[in-house]
């Protein structure tokens, strides 16, 4: 009997622009009917909601300073500033 064993790391992991369209479908169906909502990320969550986020202000055709509702602050991610403690 031959088993194939496949490394965790061998199999397909999701990109984060797919990431972003599941989180987008999510709150799509989940929150249709909120004016605005807050998300709280954290290491690759805040990377996919950035990138969700993105996809919502270039989709509205608005820049991200007019963009109303759609603020981020993520925390503990590859893109994140350390917070100012002075």
């Amino acid at each position: 009997m031959l088993v194939r064993l496949i490394p965790f790391f061998s199999r397909k992991m999701p990109k984060i622009q797919e990431l972003a369209a599941a989180l987008k479908t999510e709150i799509n169906n989940r929150y249709a009917d909120f004016e605005s909502i807050v998300l709280v990320c954290h290491s690759l969550g805040g990377l996919i909601a950035r990138k969700y986020l993105l996809d919502e202000v270039k989709a509205s055709g608005k820049t991200p300073e007019t963009a109303p509702n759609r603020r981020t602050r993520p925390s503990g991610c590859a893109t994140s500033t350390p917070p100012d403690l002075s």
